[in-house]
């Protein structure tokens, strides 16, 4: 994260990590209820927006793919921390 000047951390504030090979596999997306497994495990709360985001923008858009999958409402910010830590560094903070 030396990019992210003022960073430090690798995380947003609040954040929930999901692997994404927990949503998808070798072959290609898991199943719906494999992944709503995956979002049980990271903590997922029904009550909350629900917001992807990466340090690149790649993997949130493949996480997307997933929730949209499984009925989710979702937005995605294909800005990436990479954008946070330069604009808002103060964001990035957990590790």
């Amino acid at each position: 994260m030396e990019l992210l000047s003022g960073a430090t951390g690798s995380r947003l504030k609040g954040s929930k990590n999901v692997p994404l090979s927990d949503v998808f596999s070798e072959t290609g997306i898991r199943s719906r209820e494999e992944i709503e497994q995956a979002l049980k495990k990271a903590g997922y709360d029904s009550s909350l927006p629900i917001i992807a985001a990466c340090n690149g923008g790649v993997q949130a858009s493949l996480l997307a793919l997933a929730l949209s999958y499984v009925g989710k409402q979702y937005r995605l910010y294909n800005g990436s921390l990479m954008e946070i830590g330069l604009r808002a560094p103060h964001m990035i903070s957990e590790k």
